[in-house]
């Protein structure tokens, strides 16, 4: 820690002002000094309250994987036989089509089956664009993990390994929740809810904290980054193998097309 005085901590300070480059969030001042602030980043730093600061986190070293769905060829792409997974411009477009059990998968395999995507506390995040989903039941899915997709009224089992976000149409309304598995039991809880017609965009982060908590942020249609939602239950074991998916389902056999654009995904460790 670089412990300084009150009257040290200048606007041009060179640390100060590198570490407020990195801020993520508000500042909060009493009497001219940080108060426990924390910048989310690596490397990160921590002001306190007596003036002092210090660098958190484990420095800018990290393995970095991204996609915005170039190539069909890079992942593993599955349905029930009627649904589909086009790529195109705009990356991957998801469709259960008119189908009472239809559902649609597409698998990004990042590592080997000692990959472990679980451990290191790694961050994911997704874009993703809402074309249709247009009945109530409607399920899908966007994260760590290979959550298993059932036809009919089965839907999609959030309790296998996984952590990510998952949305659900219920009583006329999108509800988006933070959502992870452990392998038995899932934890849920509410982020946001948006309109019925879906047609929004959705930027959806999620920091796992191996083995302790799990931190989740959201963003609609490019408006104010959401405060944390941490879930400290039901945590996926970090000796678990894992890939990164997005899947759609329709759900209690109800016949009707859902579609999801799939814009890009990120995972880093």
């Amino acid at each position: 820690m670089h412990q300084g005085q009150e009257s040290s901590i200048q606007p041009n300070d060179p640390v100060l002002k590198d570490a407020i480059q990195k801020l993520v969030g508000d500042i909060t001042l009493i009497r001219g000094k940080f108060t426990n602030l924390n910048f989310p980043t690596s490397p990160g730093w921590r002001f306190n309250a007596d003036g002092s600061y210090e660098l958190i986190g484990g420095g800018v070293t990290a393995a970095h994987y991204s996609t915005c769905f170039e190539d069909s060829g890079r992942f593993t792409n599955t349905n029930d036989g009627t649904g589909t997974n086009v790529f195109g411009t705009a990356g991957v477009v998801l469709t259960t089509t008119a189908n009472a059990n239809g559902w649609a998968k597409t698998t990004w395999d990042i590592g080997s089956s000692n990959a472990y995507l679980f451990a290191s506390d790694p961050v994911f995040s997704a874009s993703l664009y809402i074309n249709t989903f247009g009945f109530d039941n409607q399920q899908m899915f966007v994260g760590v993990g290979s959550p298993t997709s059932n036809s009919g009224a089965a839907g999609i089992t959030f309790t296998d390994a996984s952590f990510g976000f998952k949305l659900i149409r219920e009583s006329g309304i999108i509800n988006v929740y933070a959502t992870n598995g452990s392998g038995s039991a899932s934890t849920a809880t509410l982020l946001t809810s948006i309109g019925a017609s879906g047609v929004d965009h959705l930027e959806l982060i999620a920091k796992l904290h191996s083995d302790e908590s799990i931190d989740y942020f959201y963003r609609v249609d490019g408006g104010a980054l959401s405060s944390v939602t941490t879930q400290s239950t039901n945590l996926p074991p970090s000796s678990t193998a894992a890939t990164v998916c997005s899947i759609i389902t329709n759900n209690h056999n109800v016949a009707q097309i859902m579609t999801l654009t799939g814009l890009s995904m990120y995972y880093s460790r």
